[in-house]
């Protein structure tokens, strides 16, 4: 019984380590200087790369549509 409690809190606490500490590093600003793709490659690890990359494609502004209001006249 004591094994199976031990393993448990193996298994449990296993996860709450990264064992990559360069992945807890903050990534830049994703700006237009920063954002080129000979910067972006230089990030490691894979996955902070991609992070940093779907950042950067996002960062254009939002320009909201203004609203449609639809009535019967404009049905046909």
């Amino acid at each position: 019984m004591r094994t199976i409690i031990i393993f448990s809190l193996t298994v449990l606490l296993s996860g709450c380590f990264s064992e990559n500490p360069s992945e807890n590093t903050p990534l830049p600003e994703a700006n237009n200087a920063n954002c080129k793709p000979e910067l972006i490659a230089a990030i490691e690890p894979k996955s902070s790369r991609e992070n940093f990359a779907g950042a950067c494609a996002r960062r254009g502004t939002f320009k909201q549509s203004p609203p449609k209001s639809w009535g019967p006249s404009d049905l046909y």
